[in-house]
């Protein structure tokens, strides 16, 4: 038997945004195969708008439009008897690919319960979509799983499936790049910045403050010159005002450790004023440090106010390792894989493209001399022919 997540939800009208992403929210992080929601209250026209935004591809809506179901394609669903209130329906759940034995279901969710507990993950991988064929039959049994400390000392590792020879299994081959970053980061603006007290102000003073050396600039000049100062003084704010924000966390837990002793041995106001405060501090800490791996991961899906930054910290890892380039075709066909190569074959391109942008150009502004220069030459002869004509018509 093989088992399916399904959820039902009076959700009392999904017409709104919040409500679709709650809702779709709640589909990512459950895996969920069949939805069920009663009482969508908008218009049943609006059913195939809301499939597409939830992600499934299957849908329908009973004849008082108050129960909507939503299904993938690896179910099959069939409606049998559609009341006001009820729907019977028949579900079957396919299976991929076809031919070959049955699969073994307690084996495969216990794998899946051992790579959840070690929380593996799969980095994903480029080459043929499948490791194994046999027949009419394609599956991916073969790949590597990677932990998150992995991942955060190896972020540019990457798998690439071979071609299969002597074997119905493909060989798997995995590139572990160590990395050494030299030299100043890019600036980058963080969200958690404006948890802090200080920030708006900082920001604020700097942008106020005239322009140095001549402040009788203007329009995008001006723009230009504040944005760049402001860089460098939130750079100077971040290292020196707001600070590591995993080192504050540390603190902040130390100092409410200490403060908790200090109110167990002596439960005055005073004691109790100083730990809620320093509880508070611990909060909002834990707060810069969600909106921190938030943005990192840029895991949108998530709900808000959900904690947990381990999530957030995988999410990030993977998401670096999938947008590395790893390989690139060049112009004459050759596969570039070294890091400097691929560097150098980005800004030749856009040098090169840079170079025939610059020659052409300069050929249409020689194209465009010429035709001024023979509109010129044109005037000067119709001016000799009057000049002419004139002359004859003074001696006659």
């Amino acid at each position: 038997m093989i088992m399916i997540k399904a959820i039902m939800w009076n959700v009392r009208g999904i017409g709104g945004k919040e409500s679709k992403n709650r809702v779709k929210n709640l589909c990512r992080i459950h895996n969920i195969k069949l939805l069920v929601l009663s009482e969508p209250m908008i218009n049943a026209d609006k059913i195939v708008e809301t499939a597409r935004i939830l992600g499934f591809s299957m849908f329908f809506a009973n004849c008082s439009n108050k129960l909507w179901i939503f299904w993938h394609n690896t179910i099959s669903l069939d409606i049998i008897v559609d009341h006001h209130q009820v729907v019977h329906c028949h579900i079957n759940v396919l299976r991929e690919g076809g031919g070959g034995c049955r699969p073994n279901i307690k084996a495969m969710e216990d794998f899946n319960d051992m790579i959840n507990d070690c929380n593996l993950n799969d980095i994903g991988f480029y080459g043929n979509s499948f490791t194994w064929s046999r027949a009419n039959l394609f599956q991916r049994p073969d790949r590597f799983l990677f932990n998150n400390d992995w991942l955060s000392h190896f972020s540019t590792t990457n798998v690439e499936h071979l071609s299969k020879t002597m074997s119905d299994h493909a060989p798997l081959l995995l590139y572990i790049n160590v990395v050494n970053q030299s030299g100043s980061c890019a600036f980058r603006f963080f969200n958690m910045w404006l948890m802090h007290d200080s920030f708006k102000k900082v920001v604020e003073n700097n942008w106020n403050a005239p322009v140095y050396p001549d402040n009788d600039i203007c329009g995008m000049l001006r723009l230009w010159s504040k944005l760049t100062r402001l860089k460098q003084c939130l750079r100077y704010w971040n290292k020196f005002v707001f600070k590591n924000v995993f080192s504050n966390i540390t603190e902040a837990e130390s100092r409410v450790d200490e403060l908790e002793g200090n109110f167990l041995n002596n439960p005055s106001e005073e004691n109790t004023v100083k730990l809620n405060n320093s509880k508070n501090d611990l909060f909002m800490l834990h707060l810069q440090e969600e909106a921190f791996w938030k943005q990192k991961a840029n895991a949108k899906f998530v709900m808000e106010g959900d904690r947990n930054t381990k999530f957030y910290h995988a999410i990030s890892n993977k998401n670096k390792n999938r947008s590395k380039i790893h390989k690139i075709i060049n112009s004459d066909g050759t596969i570039l894989e070294e890091d400097e190569k691929i560097y150098k074959s980005g800004v030749d391109f856009f040098v090169n493209m840079s170079i025939k942008h610059t020659n052409t150009r300069l050929f249409l502004r020689i194209l465009l001399f010429l035709i001024l220069l023979m509109k010129m030459i044109i005037i000067c002869f119709v001016i000799f022919l009057l000049l002419l004509k004139f002359v004859m018509l003074l001696r006659i």
